[in-house]
């Protein structure tokens, strides 16, 4: 569950909102994660000269890289356990929900 802040006039009021998202979605959600991870890692890489720093950046985009293919590998194959496929979509909730 999140927790937002909202502001009206002069007053602020918080409110729980609960967002829930399918198994096709957490995957999908967690492969993008180590895509987006990947990247930071091999732009970070290219700011040092210092060899030991780039290849320590580099081996971790690897590993990130390892983790995408992971996440996606889980994400086929409950596809086609489950048939259920789909876009990444946070407003869009679809069954099994998960919180």
């Amino acid at each position: 569950m999140v927790s937002r802040t909202e502001s009206v006039g002069s007053e602020s009021k918080e409110r729980d909102v609960e967002t829930k998202f399918n198994v096709f979605e957490i995957l999908q959600i967690a492969e993008q994660v180590e895509h987006k991870g990947a990247k930071f890692y091999l732009k970070t890489a290219e700011l040092f000269d210092d060899p030991n720093l780039r290849d320590l950046y580099y081996r971790l985009a690897t590993w990130k890289a390892k983790h995408e293919k992971i996440w996606a590998r889980m994400r086929k194959r409950f596809s086609e356990k489950t048939g259920e496929f789909g876009t990444f979509d946070p407003d869009i909730t679809c069954s099994p929900i998960l919180m």
